[in-house]
């Protein structure tokens, strides 16, 4: 893939740049990426994919055609600018990739910094190594079905790009101190990407202890389905309504952990408040009024909507005799019957 002036972004990140910062022109553009106005396309499926993220699809995420549809490259860019976001995009849209590649792009940089502080800014290989420290970034996805967590756990392992855990309640006593400790231990963490139900999010006090303990390293936090804020957390996920006062309340806890520690004394008294993560809410299914109670309750400014409307699906009442009376309703519900039959079978 070709860029500025005939220099591959796979040359890039191999070579040593000139300019007074020393850094090669892949960790000037994912840089950029944090500061730069996001694209707002509203045309074809595929649309125009900035070279950088093309780079990062082919390389990292086994996406050989390099596009991101459209949408996705916004929703992108404003998580890494800090801005909260809802992204509706039809099923199959690829929405996880939403919160991964703003992910990849924190442990690209997050590598480059480790080949500055041991001296080595040359890479041999196209592909950077993305080692891990403990300073990465990490981003929290909230999903609300255990398969839906299996699923994209199992996706992001297989890619091989990010490094993901999950808590639940599936997950082992043994496997979540493991998942406690490496978010917590000075050593080093190696996850990305920590998919959390929403029940766990809530009420699980030891996670909530280091997520509070790491709030600064949290990228941003992910709310997938987001649609059940307002269609399920009334009847049948309440959990999902207390999502944002969580999340507000460990910002609260965490502001204060902060000043009690040690090193934050007077030579640090100007040090800067600690700020929320954004927001990134995905769903699939949302109406008018879904959109307008999720943009409220975890009060988030920027929707991008791709849905269009299902010119295939249609709605129909018709007011028919009761079945037992026999006649026209007895035979409209055969009729029924059948067809819908007919198209479980198809499917």
């Amino acid at each position: 893939m070709g860029v500025d002036n005939g220099v591959s972004v796979e040359q890039a990140a191999s070579s040593k740049n000139v300019d007074e910062d020393d850094r090669s022109l892949l960790e000037q553009r994912l840089s950029a990426l944090f500061h730069e106005s996001p694209c707002t396309f509203s045309g074809s499926t595929l649309e125009a994919t900035s070279p950088v993220f093309s780079y990062l699809l082919r390389t990292y995420c086994g996406i050989t055609e390099g596009f991101l549809r459209s949408g996705q490259e916004e929703v992108v860019r404003r998580i890494l600018r800090r801005e909260s976001v809802l992204a509706l995009f039809p099923t199959g849209w690829g929405k996880s990739l939403c919160y991964q590649l703003p992910m990849l792009v924190h442990r690209l940089l997050n590598a480059f910094d480790k080949m500055k502080a041991s001296g080595d800014c040359t890479q041999t290989e196209g592909k950077v190594a993305t080692p891990r420290d403990n300073r990465q970034r990490f981003a929290v996805v909230v999903s609300p079905l255990l398969a839906l967590i299996s699923d994209q756990l199992s996706s992001i392992r297989r890619q091989d790009a990010v490094c993901a855990a999950s808590i639940s309640s599936m997950t082992g006593r043994d496997a979540e101190q493991k998942i406690f400790m490496s978010l917590a231990n000075p050593s080093g963490n190696d996850i990305d990407i920590l998919l959390v139900s929403p029940e766990a999010f809530v009420t699980k006090q030891r996670l909530r202890t280091v997520l509070k303990e790491t709030f600064d390293r949290i990228a941003f936090v992910c709310i997938d389905e987001a649609h059940c804020i307002s269609s399920w957390s009334h009847d049948f996920r309440p959990t999902y309504l207390y999502l944002q006062k969580s999340l507000e309340d460990l910002h609260r806890q965490a502001q204060q952990h902060q000043r009690q520690r040690p090193q934050y004394g007077a030579s640090n008294g100007d040090r800067a408040v600690m700020s929320a993560p954004p927001i990134l809410a995905l769903t699939a299914t949302a109406s008018a009024s879904v959109i307008r109670e999720v943009t409220q309750l975890l009060r988030i400014e920027h929707v991008v909507n791709r849905m269009t409307p299902r010119s295939n699906i249609s709605l129909e009442a018709a007011r028919l005799p009761s079945v037992a009376t026999g006649g026209l309703g007895q035979d409209r519900t055969k009729e029924m019957r059948s067809q819908l039959l007919s198209a479980v079978r198809t499917f």
